[in-house]
């Protein structure tokens, strides 16, 4: 099940990388430093327009996008050299309509969740089909886009139960399902701040932390994060803070509204769009939106700025802003895209420093 309209209310102000720190705590100051950039290379099928995040395979040496215009998972070595593309368009086992939700496993095999044929499809980066599923067929609820992540041979996702579409606070908010289909659990709750931030947002960005086998959840219309055990399946922390940085609309937002009204109301506002782990920290990406990003739908209008929370007591550390929209984290690098221009898309490459004050 796809669910847009939410996608539409977030995103933020263009700052600058070199302001190297706001909002300390305690005894660190964090910042980043530029180790390369990867320009990925052109391929006979020209890629279109990639979602913000991409997954990095367990070895590090692949880089996995989805072209959100046709639907087409496409696979970049670290050299950004093009590898291949799994885009056979059309239904059927083998057949993609529509990427839905995606990761990539131990083994680097990718998953594709294809809403639309409600089936969950595994294929090897050479696209190499290895399985298809019925998925989700007979379920109260529907999915996040894209947020799905292999978890212990199961796939763990993001959802809203039906009957609390408009009413998330509701709603259980992560499923663990078997790829056969079976539903394993349900459990949790949405953020407590959706009954407080004047939208009706559903969308949930989702990081496991397989060392302690937790899983964090940050709701996009709140600064705040959830964290669960996915061994008992309870809630075991809620951190954040709500300041003055992250703006809710001043008027609600509701489903009755025209896009145009939405947009308006949406403007400025700040959007939790995405979590990652590195060794010491959790980082959660905010953006804001822009008038610009509403009359372009230019990523780059959008501003960026990353909140550090230390990995063992929840903690904030820091808040940064940066350039760029950052893609994805691995090995303690932070991957951000530089430029979205499918003629010259730009991942930078840079590493944490923090230092004591």
């Amino acid at each position: 099940m796809k669910i847009y309209l939410k996608s539409i209310v977030f995103l933020v102000l263009l700052v600058s990388c070199s302001e190297k720190e706001t909002n300390s705590t305690e005894n660190e100051v964090i910042s980043i430093n530029h180790l390369k950039s990867v320009v990925l290379k052109q391929s006979k099928p020209l890629f279109g327009k990639f979602y913000e995040r991409f997954k990095i395979t367990g070895d590090g040496e692949y880089w996995i996008f989805v072209d959100r215009m046709r639907d087409k998972i496409f696979v970049f070595d670290k050299e950004g050299q093009y590898i291949n593309t799994i885009s056979e368009s059309g239904r059927g086992p083998r057949g993609i309509v529509s990427i839905d939700g995606f990761d990539v496993n131990e083994n680097n095999e990718v998953f594709i969740y294809d809403a639309s044929q409600r089936m969950l499809k595994i294929y090897t980066l050479n696209d190499e089909l290895i399985s298809s599923n019925n998925f989700l067929e007979k379920v109260n609820f529907g999915t996040t886009p894209l947020e799905m992540l292999w978890h212990e041979g199961k796939v763990l996702t993001s959802i809203i139960e039906n009957e609390f579409m408009f009413e998330p606070q509701n709603s259980k908010i992560l499923a663990l399902i078997k790829t056969d289909g079976e539903i394993d659990t349900v459990f949790g709750r949405f953020d407590p701040f959706a009954e407080h931030d004047n939208t009706y947002s559903f969308f949930n960005n989702i990081i496991i932390d397989d060392s302690s086998n937790v899983v964090f959840t940050s709701l996009s219309s709140s600064p705040f994060i959830q964290v669960f055990d996915l061994n008992r399946f309870s809630k075991e922390s809620y951190i954040g803070a709500k300041n003055s940085t992250f703006k809710v609309p001043e008027k609600e937002i509701s489903a009755n509204l025209s896009i145009d009204e939405v947009n308006r109301r949406s403007v400025n506002t700040s959007h939790a769009a995405n979590l990652f782990l590195t060794d010491d920290y959790i980082v959660q990406h905010i953006q804001t939106l822009t008038e610009e990003w509403f009359l372009t739908t230019d990523y780059s209008s959008k501003a960026n700025s990353l909140i550090f929370y230390d990995r063992i007591t929840g903690d904030i550390v820091q808040e940064l802003p940066v350039n760029h929209s950052l893609g994805s984290v691995r090995d303690n690098k932070l991957y951000f895209i530089q430029d979205f221009n499918p003629d010259n898309y730009t991942i930078g490459i840079y590493e944490i420093v923090t230092d004591q004050k």
